[in-house]
């Protein structure tokens, strides 16, 4: 699944790439999703599910951002915390 920022969506990102504070919010972004989801990884059995989907949620909006900022389609869009390959 992906979250589908709509045209609108994908124009307001356009505007905002060239701010300083948002790519402070996309490195932040990031920065949570990756630790989110070392966190459910590590959580107990019984809270896995509900950190799974708050880090999935987090994940899915910075691959969003990030796929308009980029002009890419979100599965080309490196995952945070992922090694890109050469």
């Amino acid at each position: 699944m992906s979250l589908n920022l709509q045209n609108d969506g994908i124009a307001a990102v356009k505007e905002l790439r060239s701010h300083p504070a948002f790519a402070a919010l996309r490195a932040v972004l990031a920065r949570e999703a990756n630790s989110k989801a070392n966190a459910a990884i590590d959580a107990p059995h019984e809270l896995q599910a509900s950190a799974c989907g708050y880090a999935r949620a987090l994940r899915d909006l910075y691959v969003a951002l990030e796929s308009a900022v980029q002009g890419v389609p979100q599965n080309k869009v490196t995952k945070p915390g992922a090694v890109e390959k050469a």
